[in-house]
């Protein structure tokens, strides 16, 4: 893909918009449309960026990749397990996804898809924790597939 012209395309879209304080998870609101278009930005900048470092260790530029200038050193890599519950499924499906992390419940979303458009509303800590306790009778360990 041609990150830098989806990149310029995607800065010009958003010149003016304070890019700093995105806020809350985008959704289909009008005023959360900008905070979509600025993470699908951040991700094709990290595409791009990713994709340089490797040309540099083909072309024998660099030896590794931490010596890339544009090399960014994750954090962490952590591992969640999510598990999909889902009620319906055809033209129209939707469904929990509820995830864990070390057997700890992280978070919970609904979810609804039809025909290529799909949505996800949070839910809260207690709203998830209900979920489990209704559809994985609090016992995420049974579920698991090896």
């Amino acid at each position: 893909m041609d990150y830098k012209k989806e990149i310029a395309e995607l800065r010009t879209e958003l010149k003016g918009f304070d890019c700093g304080n995105i806020g809350k998870v985008a959704g289909d609101k009008e005023e959360d449309k900008p905070k979509r278009k600025i993470c699908i930005l951040n991700a094709y900048e990290e595409l791009k960026r990713i994709e340089e470092i490797n040309k540099k260790l083909q072309d024998d530029k660099i030896q590794e990749k931490e010596e890339a200038e544009e090399h960014r050193e994750p954090l962490s890599i952590d591992k969640e397990e999510v598990y999909k519950i889902l009620l319906s499924w055809g033209g129209g499906s939707d469904g929990f996804k509820l995830t864990f992390q070390n057997g700890e419940l992280l978070r919970g979303v609904y979810f609804m898809g039809d025909w290529g458009e799909y949505q996800e509303i949070e839910l809260n800590n207690k709203e998830a924790e209900e979920v489990y306790n209704f559809y994985m009778y609090g016992d995420v360990a049974s579920f698991k597939q090896d």
